[in-house]
């Protein structure tokens, strides 16, 4: 009973470390996204799920704001305004109970029911925000600007899995 108890707990684990918010367009399970203010000023978003660490969403952000900044033609970009923020929930392991019985010789049932899950488990879902102005070249001391190129072949690698 204790192997097959470790056994689920091993298939578990390794089930959420493979289940982190995929490099993807915003859907269900989180994703990036990105909204238009000007030809060369944009919001970019990232929402992870409950097994996406604050770095992943960070990095993700970024990651999309370099490649919408090479996709619109540009090769720098400039970080105008960040926000990193999570929101937490209390949810609910799935409950099984089992219910086994005997009935004696006399017609008399006794039953015994035993029930595993339902604990609270704490999820934190983190989402980061840039708001990003593209760039042809590097012209003002006021913004640091990044180099989209560079931070695709970095970071492209690490998520596009």
């Amino acid at each position: 009973m204790k192997m097959v108890r470790l056994a689920a707990v091993l298939a578990i684990a390794l089930a959420a470390a493979a289940c982190s918010t995929p490099y993807k367009s915003n859907g269900i399970g989180g994703g990036f996204s990105e909204t238009r203010r000007a030809d060369d000023i944009y919001v970019v978003r990232f929402q992870g799920n409950g097994f996406t660490s604050s770095t992943e969403a960070e990095e993700m952000v970024l990651l999309r704001a370099a490649e919408l900044s090479l996709e619109k033609g540009y090769p720098y970009f400039a970080i105008l305004n960040e926000r990193s923020q999570a929101s937490t929930a209390v949810l609910a392991s799935p409950a099984q109970s089992v219910t086994s019985g005997t009935i004696d010789r006399w017609g008399n049932y006794r039953a015994t029911t035993v029930t595993t899950g339902g604990s609270p488990i704490m999820a934190r879902f983190p989402s980061a925000t840039l708001h990003i102005g593209l760039a042809k070249e590097k012209f003002s001391q006021s913004y640091q600007f990044l180099e989209a190129e560079s931070i695709v072949a970095d970071l492209g690698k690490k998520y596009k899995r």
